[in-house]
């Protein structure tokens, strides 16, 4: 997934185990300034950072989120030079 523009990025379920318990979130790109951090959707359908959820440039992270729980990229601060590349997998 490219992320170009601020707003909040739902992370797709169609790679290879992701919608189990943990995922690695792998990320790259250029930031040029934007934010990135991890949220999930209450009941009510408001997003809620995870703790920890910060992502930062060329990294990988591991989130441990539970089943069933979808995860959003949370973009700010973008700029006409952000392409960030996000690419989330499931983790046994």
């Amino acid at each position: 997934m490219n992320i170009t523009g601020n707003g909040n990025h739902p992370l797709r379920n169609n790679v290879d185990g992701f919608g189990g318990p943990n995922s690695v979130i792998y990320v790259s790109g250029n930031f040029a300034g934007a934010a990135v951090k991890l949220a999930y959707k209450d009941e009510e359908g408001t997003l809620i950072d995870l703790l920890d959820g910060e992502l930062l440039v060329n990294t990988q992270q591991v989130v441990e989120h539970g089943y069933g729980i979808g995860l959003y990229a949370v973009v700010s601060g973008a700029t006409g030079s952000t392409s960030i590349n996000i690419k989330s997998v499931g983790k046994a």
